[in-house]
């Protein structure tokens, strides 16, 4: 309860520092705090000072403004622990369920730090552990955060190029013709100074 009211009430000119070291927990205790974590305004700094395992290894993977690796850190990915009981056709329903969750859970976890190309997020799914240690880790955040780089520029140049195309549709034809014009003439100037300075090259 401290924690939540912490993030409700926590501000952007505010500092939240997650000293992180932990077994893990709950999923559904997860995900409250990454709600919570997302609504909050302040910036958050993830130190992982110690072991990051299970849940705790989501949590410190989640969106942060820093991630700071002490010396001796470890993290461990695996997939779901379930246990179900009741009849038979509601165990196969939850299992069904479940299975469904934990596939989404894992991919969109482990995005860009568990290597996708190697098959790492499908050998998660099919029950196979990951540990990694600071350097490991160190080095698998600097990748995922040159990939959320790359996709921030493109994303921002998609939508440069998605306004530019809007003011291209709202010219008339004939504000069209005077751009094509202005450009032709642009055209023309440029290749008019090409050809001085080859002509002072000679």
């Amino acid at each position: 309860d401290e924690v939540i009211a912490l993030l409700a009430s926590a501000g952007e000119d505010d500092t939240i520092i997650w000293n992180i070291n932990s077994k893990g927990g709950f999923v559904d205790t997860l995900q409250m705090l990454l709600g919570w974590k997302a609504m909050c305004q302040a910036k958050q700094v993830h130190v992982l000072c110690g072991d990051a395992s299970s849940c705790a290894s989501a949590f410190f993977l989640s969106e942060a403004d820093e991630y700071i690796v002490s010396e001796g850190a470890t993290l461990f990915i695996h997939e779901f622990q379930v246990g179900n009981r009741g009849t038979n056709s509601n165990v196969v329903r939850r299992v069904e369920h479940t299975t469904k969750e934990n596939e989404r859970f894992v991919r969109e976890t482990y995005k860009d730090f568990l290597d996708e190309s190697k098959g790492e997020i499908d050998e998660v799914l099919r029950g196979v552990e990951f540990y990694f240690n600071a350097d490991e880790i160190r080095e698998r955040l600097g990748k995922r955060e040159e990939i959320k780089a790359q996709q921030q520029s493109q994303a921002e140049q998609d939508m440069f190029d998605s306004i530019e195309q809007q003011a291209l549709d709202s010219l008339s034809d004939d504000e069209l013709q005077d751009e094509l014009d202005g450009l032709a003439n642009v055209v023309k100037e440029l290749k008019k100074e090409q050809a001085k300075r080859k002509k002072g090259h000679k």
